[in-house]
């Protein structure tokens, strides 16, 4: 994510955490290539992880003590 931060610390996990889960949506994603998962499933996964995946990075944003 393009955004600066209070601390170093916070920003370097914030880049790591995203570079995280790019290289798990990106695996995923392959997976479901190759499978061929239905669409209902393709989306209702996609979406519980990008929801997770905002939640965790607002409350890392937030911190303000690392």
């Amino acid at each position: 994510m393009g955004l600066q931060y209070e601390s170093d610390r916070l920003g370097i996990n914030v880049r790591i955490f995203c570079i995280l889960f790019f290289l798990i949506f990106l695996a995923i994603n392959l997976y479901y290539a190759y499978t061929g998962v239905v669409m209902p499933y393709y989306t209702t996964f996609n979406g519980i992880l990008l929801i997770i995946y905002l939640a965790i990075v607002y409350k890392l944003i937030n911190i303000k003590d690392i």
